[in-house]
């Protein structure tokens, strides 16, 4: 429920396990552009940033739908992020349920 420090918490994860992987990917992210599109979604608005396993995916946590868009028009803007696509989805506050079919 409370979206800032979920984003924090993200961040903050998403750097220690970059700085545990840097020598073999060059860093914090597995490519200098990854890297850039993370701070350009920080000063989008993103409330935190975290690359998925190796790269070149990246989460970004913002608050709302309407924040999700916002962040994704402001990088779509720029002409340095036309060939970066976005997914916007949303989290569950359940778990996954299973069905079995004899």
């Amino acid at each position: 429920a409370d979206a800032r420090a979920f984003g924090a918490a993200v961040d903050r994860f998403g750097r220690m396990a970059g700085e545990t992987f840097a020598g073999e990917q060059g860093g914090i992210y597995a490519r200098d552009r990854v890297e850039s599109v993370a701070a350009a979604a920080r000063a989008a608005g993103a409330l935190g940033v975290v690359q998925s396993s190796w790269g070149p995916t990246l989460a970004a946590v913002v608050e709302d739908q309407g924040k999700a868009e916002q962040l994704v028009a402001r990088l779509q803007r720029d002409p340095s992020w036309l060939d970066v696509s976005a997914t916007i989805a949303c989290g569950r506050s359940n778990g996954a349920a299973a069905t079995v079919e004899v």
